[in-house]
């Protein structure tokens, strides 16, 4: 039996990041989660003012998601290669650049180049008709080799300019509400835990694990962007909300 992919608006999983953790949360067969007091869904725009935390309700979260965690590096990443200075936790110390909680909900960081399949399958083109040139003796399919790598070579400059002037999309961005990664917009009081791990040597990339209260266990793969784990750490760091942190404990990680 097939269920039903109901989705949520991101005002809503918003909202929502506030009442599953609220003392007031109630729920209601057809409007879902609502609140006790108002007896209905949430409409606050920013932060709701009636908000009471349960710690009871939050120290479950903060543990389930912390194993939830653990269980997806497990799964999905080769544990030989991690070590302690690629493997980074919410409380490591890190060396600032931005210096402010504010510095760190302006941020947008665009791809670092754009490259269509186009011009890359114009390219390797060009290379196997230019070895195929000098690899034949007729000169028949020389001829050939050459008119057919001559075309390729003009697609692949037309291509080159044309990925040159496509503007670069802005591939992370942060505001006082949360940030936007891949075209997903998370919120910083959805996330309750994260992890960082540097992979790939010098230049390599970052894998970013996420555990939030509306969808859980969230992996990015920050592969065209400029930033290093020190900015992922402090931009995270100065945008969790207090409360979230509080009962920060040591449960046992994978390093």
């Amino acid at each position: 039996m097939n269920q039903k992919v109901i989705k949520i608006s991101n005002e809503r999983k918003r909202q929502l990041a506030y009442c599953k953790v609220c003392e007031y949360r109630d729920f209601d067969d057809t409007k879902g989660i609502t609140c006790a007091l108002t007896k209905d869904v949430a409409d606050f725009e920013e932060e709701c003012p009636s908000m009471r935390v349960d710690f009871e309700e939050l120290e479950w979260q903060q543990i389930d998601l912390h194993n939830k965690i653990i269980t997806y590096i497990r799964k999905n990443y080769d544990l030989f290669l991690l070590n302690k200075e690629n493997y980074i936790l919410p409380n490591q110390p890190f060396y600032s650049k931005y210096y402010s909680k504010e510095n760190t909900q302006k941020i947008k960081i665009k791809e670092t180049s754009y490259q269509s399949e186009w011009t890359s399958g114009a390219f390797f083109i060009l290379i196997s008709l230019i070895i195929a040139i000098f690899s034949v003796d007729n000169n028949g399919y020389k001829l050939l080799f050459g008119f057919l790598a001559f075309i390729a070579f003009c697609f692949l400059i037309t291509r080159a300019i044309m990925d040159y002037y496509t503007p670069r999309r802005i591939h992370f961005n942060t505001d006082k509400l949360g940030f936007v990664l891949d075209g997903k917009r998370v919120f910083w009081h959805d996330v309750v835990d994260f992890r960082i791990m540097f992979r790939g040597g010098k230049k390599g990339y970052h894998s970013l694990i996420i555990g939030t209260i509306n969808e859980g266990v969230q992996a990015f793969e920050i592969k065209d962007i400029k930033i290093t784990t020190d900015q992922l750490l402090e931009i995270f760091s100065f945008n969790r909300i207090d409360y979230l942190t509080r009962y920060d404990r040591n449960l046992p990680d994978i390093i």
